[in-house]
């Protein structure tokens, strides 16, 4: 028997459905967060049973035939399956109304809004009742309030959002028949199929060097219509086609293979850079079920924190960092271990103001220093300048302005294979790792992190997560990668200002 997922899947992209690759870090985090929510949902409300836990071993068939003996019954259901003939339907509650003599179903998400998917989820739940003959009272949605702040304990009442998909639900429910019966028809897929959405599998992309005119800074549209027009390659693009001034600069730096320095405008960020330089980089994890008071549903919290200090551009660094304490909200210690190691004065140097200011913002609120966390702000220099600004661009940039990008590109440094390899990961693995700790607990919020646990375990058996000690390696590896890129854009200011010897 096929399930809800497959059927969503299908009619979304028939190319992914037959893969089914291994989940990826977004998806894996993506399942545990669902499974969160909807412990947390559930137990929030009075239903007579509550079946299906993520460790359960029972079949489809077996909770189908108990979900239908319960609505015999007229007992209020939850996590139960309904049969939509050949498809297994997960209902997350289903109670009776004897005003309406009808069920209403209502769907929990780890979302906080309605997207397109959830209306074909509903509509499949619409058919499902039908084909059981079960009167429908309501179709609906619960999401995350995005507004919800959390205080000092959680409120299951006040975090969640409801909206009423049954008018939509009704009129999609021919659609999900229509790919339901295709998927059951086992057809195979034809060699010239495209999804709707052009997803990776289905317009996969071409190998992006640098000559590419996909690689366009901010200018994907506009290399679809150089390719649509026969143009590939950077070099090629018509002189009257319009640019932006960074385009104009990556077109040159491709077309001459040097790097492109503007010397003026990286002298002065240079010149704003002031010593002692502490290089601040933060790791951060968040979660639908804010762990933390003041936060609010997805609030990025720092757990991890790594400061290269040096003294001067190229003197040597000193190292320092800190890790958030699992079994307790630390953030107070935290922002006071940071203000401990850069003292009064000096440049923080970081790479993407907004994130690292946010992160100081919470810290300080947390210890009730605010004003402390401004202060601090005003003294960052922002390492994404000279290259969201075109004061520098190298050719192998590729119209990207990342890390990962510019530090192979500069430096010739890079992230060691074998550690956590990019942010969704590292926040991926913290929240796991806090997650074993609240399991241990008691209450609703420990029985929810035990809940994403058996999850996470479900669809990658045996698979640990990172150590805390991974997570911190990355987050140096960030930091100090920082120092390198200073260095390199120092030796580039100092070889611009070199008289040319003819």
């Amino acid at each position: 028997m096929y399930t809800a997922d497959d059927l969503i899947l299908w009619m979304r992209c028939r190319r992914q459905f037959q893969e089914k690759s291994a989940p990826d870090a977004v998806r894996l985090y993506s399942a545990r967060e669902e499974e969160r929510v909807k412990w947390i949902g559930l137990s929030a409300r009075r239903l007579d049973i509550l079946m299906d836990p993520p460790d359960d071993d029972r079949s489809p068939d077996e909770v189908i035939d108990r979900t239908r003996s319960c609505l015999a019954r007229k007992s209020s259901v939850g996590r139960g399956i309904l049969d939509a003939g050949g498809v297994a339907v997960p209902v997350d509650s289903m109670e009776f109304s004897s005003r309406s003599e009808g069920w209403n179903c209502t769907l929990y998400r780890a979302a906080n809004g309605v997207r397109g998917v959830y209306h074909l989820e509903a509509a499949l739940v619409t058919l499902a009742m039908i084909r059981n003959e079960l009167p429908i009272a309501g179709i609906y949605l619960r999401f995350l309030d995005k507004e919800y702040v959390r205080a000092d304990a959680l409120e299951p009442g006040a975090l969640f959002r409801e909206s009423n998909l049954t008018k939509r639900a009704g009129k999609l429910v021919d659609q999900v028949r229509d790919g339901m019966e295709t998927l059951l028809s086992d057809e195979p897929v034809p060699d010239d199929y495209r999804c709707a959405q052009a997803c990776r599998l289905c317009e996969p992309k071409p190998n992006l060097d640098r000559y590419n005119v996909l690689t366009l800074h901010k200018g994907i549209d506009l290399g679809r219509k150089l390719m649509d027009n026969g143009i590939s390659d950077i070099r090629e693009i018509p002189p009257e086609t319009r640019l932006s001034a960074g385009q104009k600069v990556q077109i040159e730096a491709v077309r001459t293979g040097e790097v492109i320095v503007q010397e003026r405008g990286l002298g002065r960020f240079l010149d704003a850079v002031e010593f002692p330089a502490y290089f601040l980089d933060f790791e951060a994890f968040s979660s639908s079920i804010p762990p933390f008071p003041g936060l609010k549903p997805y609030e990025h919290t720092p757990s991890i924190a790594s400061i290269h200090v040096s003294d001067s551009f190229e003197a040597p660094v000193r190292h320092h960092t800190f890790a958030l304490a699992t079994e307790k909200d630390a953030r107070a210690e935290f922002f006071r271990w940071i203000t401990g190691i850069i003292g009064e004065r000096g440049s923080i140097v970081v790479f993407n103001r907004n994130f690292e200011s946010a992160m100081l913002r919470q810290l300080g609120r947390a210890a009730g220093e605010d004003a402390t966390a401004e202060v601090i702000i005003r003294r960052i220099v922002d390492l994404m300048t000279p290259f969201q600004s075109f004061f520098v661009y190298h050719p192998d940039q590729r119209g990207k302005t990342s890390l990962k990008r510019l530090l192979p590109a500069y430096t010739g440094t890079g992230y060691a294979a074998g550690t956590v390899s990019d942010g969704m990961e590292a926040n991926l693995s913290f929240t796991r790792l806090f997650d074993q700790y609240v399991s241990r607990r008691t209450g609703l919020e420990a029985e929810a992190a035990l809940r994403a646990e058996q999850c996470g375990k479900k669809i990658e058996p045996g698979v640990a997560p990172d150590s805390l000690e991974q997570i911190v390696n990355y987050c140096a590896t960030d930091s100090m990668g920082m120092v390198h890129l200073l260095r390199a854009l120092v030796r580039l200011h100092e070889r611009s200002r070199e008289p040319v010897v003819n």
